[in-house]
């Protein structure tokens, strides 16, 4: 009866000595760098976990929370970040004994400014009506006016001389070798509004016109066809 107690307290010795020399599981450090942490949407962001550590083993794995619902894993990861605002993005890691832990760095995704308003062009506006012309309009004008009401626009200029200023958009020639003038509204519109008939004698005159640029040109109404106001027995004033 003495002999198993003293071998049941040598045993129960012996589990406590091996007790002792059983060391408790270190917790891992999770640590990441994310690049950029700030910028525009769509803002894709590159995660990196590869400092992180455990000193009592290894890392088994690596979770991540983007802090918009969306998720990952790995050592490394990446994420785009298409809506505006600040997120929360979390790592966690999980060492081979099973323990965690997790660290979070905010991401700033802003908005892109808005784009510049496109710049109306700043058209001349007509001189007053000279000696002899009943109407002094630009382009756009008598081409709103025909557009808005062409029965109208007919009886308001049938039989009138007409100034009209506008861009020139072509010099050129008819069939029956007449020349003649097509005026837009402005640079960079490639509707000619309003065609211009000139007598062959102002083929001189003529000559040094150029694309673009602006003019004035006094003419008879002749007709409105095919979307266009046409002059008859044009010049230059």
């Amino acid at each position: 009866m003495k002999s198993r107690i003293l071998r049941i307290v040598a045993a129960s010795c012996a589990l406590a000595l091996l007790a002792g020399c059983v060391q408790p599981n270190v917790l891992p450090i999770a640590q990441f760098t994310r690049t950029p942490a700030t910028g525009e949407t769509p803002l894709f962001v590159s995660f990196d976990a590869s400092s992180s550590r455990d000193n009592d083993g290894y890392i088994e794995s690596w979770s991540w929370a983007f802090g918009d619902g969306s998720t990952g894993s790995g050592v490394t990861a990446s994420h785009t970040y298409t809506n505006a605002g600040t997120y929360s993005a979390t790592l966690t890691v999980r060492d081979d004994d099973g323990a965690t832990h997790s660290v979070s760095h905010s991401i700033s995704a802003t908005s892109p400014p808005a784009p510049a308003p496109t710049p109306i062009p700043d058209f001349p506006s007509p001189s007053p009506p000279s000696s002899g012309v009943d109407y002094n309009v630009t382009v756009g004008q008598i081409v709103d006016e025909f557009s808005a009401n062409e029965i109208a626009a007919i009886l308001k200029y049938q039989n009138k001389t007409i100034a009209v200023s506008g861009y020139i958009s072509n010099v050129s020639m008819s069939i029956s070798d007449e020349p003649y003038v097509t005026l837009k509204r402005g640079p960079g519109f490639y509707f000619a509004g309003v065609f211009c008939d000139f007598p062959t004698s102002a083929l001189s005159t003529l000559a040094s016109l150029v694309e673009d640029e602006h003019i004035t040109i006094v003419g008879e109404f002749d007709d409105f066809f095919l979307g266009a106001i046409w002059l008859d027995d044009c010049y230059l004033p």
